[in-house]
């Protein structure tokens, strides 16, 4: 199993090196899991945002012509980014919440497009994301289970 974190863009910067290191260390993976969204939600990257679907397009579409997944039997599995709280949070995430609500249904859509499977924990996770993620970004242990429960009930 692979999963990557981080943001889409760089994650398209390194894509290639990743899944080769990947193919050396296994030859054959039977989940790809691709984890990406809430950096590209930061305050940074505001003017950005209509690059964000289209790059995660062009990555994913990578990760199925990569080498290491031509066998047919990867399962490509996307997962949407957690809710982000728009008040009382670190500057670089202000109205994070607010760019994550418009961006997901875009990464939902194009990540179905490109023959991956979603599981959205965005959705599950709103009204009750103070709970999970006292700063209102990073979740607490309680949180990690309830995402981990949701994304694994696909396996």
């Amino acid at each position: 199993m692979i999963i990557m974190e981080e943001n889409v863009l760089m994650q398209l910067k390194n894509i290639d090196a990743y899944l080769d290191k990947a193919q050396v260390e296994k030859k054959r993976y039977d989940y790809i899991i691709v984890c990406l969204g809430t950096n590209d939600s930061k305050k940074m990257f505001d003017s950005r945002q209509r690059e964000v679907s289209e790059n995660l397009k062009v990555l994913l579409a990578k990760i199925k012509k990569h080498k290491l997944c031509r066998s047919g039997k990867t399962k490509f599995i996307y997962v949407t980014p957690p809710p982000l709280r728009d008040e009382n949070v670190s500057p670089k995430y202000q109205d994070s919440g607010k760019r994550l609500a418009r961006l997901v249904p875009e990464l939902e859509t194009m990540a179905l497009k490109q023959g991956f499977d979603v599981v959205n924990i965005h959705q599950p996770l709103l009204g009750v994301l103070d709970y999970y993620a006292k700063d209102g970004v990073h979740m607490a242990e309680p949180g990690r289970r309830l995402w981990r429960q949701k994304y694994f009930l696909i396996f």
